[in-house]
């Protein structure tokens, strides 16, 4: 089995200082202020509130949503488009030098409003659902680019994709169903509608938060490798899908993760999220290789990250969603010995390698 082998999971984050270490990992798992770029066998992986996720390797840099427009409340009630001002300074190239591939998890204004202007932006390539990358190319035509017609590609369920040191490979999810502020800006049957066709709507243009509709939404497992070994990330978009949930104690694609990126929408109320939830407590009980636990999708993003305002007291940068508070004290009980809770906040960054033990 992976999780008996003699290596380790060393991580260390750029945060406010904090120290955690996990007894029975060797080497321990550290935890301290620490900056830089990633160094040989180093992966990053920064964290930009909602769902956004910056993985670098020091060769490679891989954009998962890349959503931080965080348009207002208020400004839900009318068409939004990207904050383009936002995007040039979170993702300019001194923060981010490498920018080569961006995967929205679905198309959902709040996964995916800011892609095709990040993929113009670092002449990166996008890899999503058919609907994603529709939109995609159209915007790309609207701003006058031709090669980046091609410069999207549609994932494939089963074909991993090489990028750099990384393997990316989908798989489908089950978007959460939980109902909030969000999805009270239209009726269920329009917000959670399949896909839309881009040759209706003007996405060159604002354009509503309903019309960023789902589309198939992947769950999105990384290999990285390196000398000192693979390191299997698990990103879910959504919930495992129940034809794949198999027993706990068989083989499931999530169980070989090192570190698992878990939106706390899946552990919401509702008889599919218990269902999920209950699979998900056994799956971690099992002698499965997961060691760390990246929560997600639990900040109130409704205004703009300011990394100056931030500072060093980067704890309040992010507000936490209310009906999360429950599900975030249920996901802390469940840290171990084995098993590390990483709650990052805005600009945190985990610095992760493996070791031999």
């Amino acid at each position: 089995m992976k999780w008996m082998m003699a290596v380790a999971v060393v991580v260390i984050a750029v945060s406010s200082g904090c120290h955690f270490s996990l007894p029975g990992l060797a080497p321990e798992l550290v935890v301290h202020k620490k900056e830089g770029l990633p160094g040989d066998n180093t992966l990053s992986i920064t964290f930009l509130g909602n769902s956004t996720l910056v993985l670098d390797d020091g060769e490679t840099g891989i954009v998962i949503d890349g959503f931080v427009s965080r348009p207002g409340v208020t400004q839900l009630l009318e068409p939004i488009a990207p904050n383009t001002r936002a995007i040039n300074e979170i993702f300019s190239e001194q923060a981010f030098p490498r920018i080569d591939v961006v995967v929205p998890l679905h198309a959902h204004f709040d996964h995916f409003l800011d892609a095709p202007y990040l993929v113009r932006m670092r002449r990166a390539q996008l890899i999503g659902s058919k609907t994603s990358v529709m939109i995609n190319r159209q915007v790309q035509r609207c701003y006058g680019e031709t090669k980046f017609d091609l410069g999207s590609q549609v994932a494939v369920l089963g074909e991993p994709i090489a990028v750099g040191a990384f393997g990316i490979d989908f798989e489908t999810g089950s978007h959460s169903k939980t109902r909030g502020l969000v999805q009270s800006v239209a009726p269920r049957n329009t917000f959670y509608r399949y896909s839309i066709n881009p040759d209706v709507v003007d996405f060159c243009k604002p354009v509503h938060a309903r019309y960023y509709r789902q589309g198939k939404s992947y769950n999105v497992y990384l290999t990285h490798h390196s000398t000192g070994g693979d390191i299997e990330i698990a990103v879910l978009g959504g919930m495992v899908q129940r034809k794949h949930r198999v027993d706990a104690s068989e083989s499931h694609r999530l169980k070989d993760a090192d570190i698992i990126v878990l939106p706390l929408p899946v552990l919401g109320r509702g008889s599919d999220h218990q269902d999920f939830a209950k699979w998900l407590w056994k799956l971690l009980g099992e002698k499965s290789a997961i060691t760390h636990i990246i929560p997600v999708h639990w900040d109130a993003f409704f205004s703009l990250l300011d990394k100056e305002r931030c500072g060093d007291d980067r704890v309040n940068c992010l507000r936490m969603l209310p009906q999360f508070l429950s599900v975030a004290e249920k996901l802390d009980a469940r840290a171990s010995e084995k098993i590390a809770v990483h709650w990052m906040s805005a600009f945190d960054t985990l610095r992760i390698r493996r070791e031999p033990g």
